[in-house]
């Protein structure tokens, strides 16, 4: 039997400098799911919470969990 990929925790990366890219990061809403893996949900300016976040996620990439 397949075990279903859940979302367990939702957070809001902040924003932050890459010294090996020598570039700055935006912030963006990531995703843990229950296999350990975390995943870039969103954009910051996507979702206000994390409860938009995962709305977002739902709506445009609900198929990656399915």
């Amino acid at each position: 039997m397949r075990k279903q990929i859940k979302i367990t925790e939702i957070y809001l990366q902040s924003e932050c400098f890459h010294h090996h890219l020598n570039c700055t990061i935006p912030a963006a809403w990531i995703a843990v799911f229950n296999n350990g893996l975390e995943v870039v949900i969103c954009s910051e300016w996507e979702a206000s919470n994390a409860e938009d976040a995962e709305a977002y996620f739902q709506i445009n990439h609900a198929e990656c969990t399915a």
